[in-house]
């Protein structure tokens, strides 16, 4: 976007001028915008592969803590039937010593 901005800027003054001569104040100006501009350009660039790289981690966290519940709620379940079973037990031998 800046980089865009100062390439507009480069032809305005072209335009302005009524040819591509610029003092050399204002080369050296335009230069420097460009300089800052492209600098700007690649920090945005790095900025959103990191974005991207952190959004891609957090789906995976994401994905893994799903699994981990899912394992979880399964565990869970197979605690209750295991439960379940041990009091039937429990009840089967205490009526049969009672008889």
């Amino acid at each position: 976007m800046a980089k865009k901005t100062a390439t507009l800027a480069l032809a305005a003054a072209m335009l302005l001028g009524g040819c591509a001569t610029l003092s050399p104040e204002d080369q050296a100006k335009l230069d420097k915008a460009m300089v800052t501009a492209e600098r700007a350009s690649v920090a945005a660039s790095s900025a959103q592969i990191e974005a991207n790289a952190a959004r891609e981690e957090a789906k995976k966290a994401k994905e893994e803590a799903a699994a981990a519940w899912s394992a979880a709620e399964k565990a869970k379940l197979e605690a209750s039937k295991a439960g379940t079973s041990a009091e039937k037990s429990k009840r089967m031998f205490e009526h049969n010593m009672h008889k």
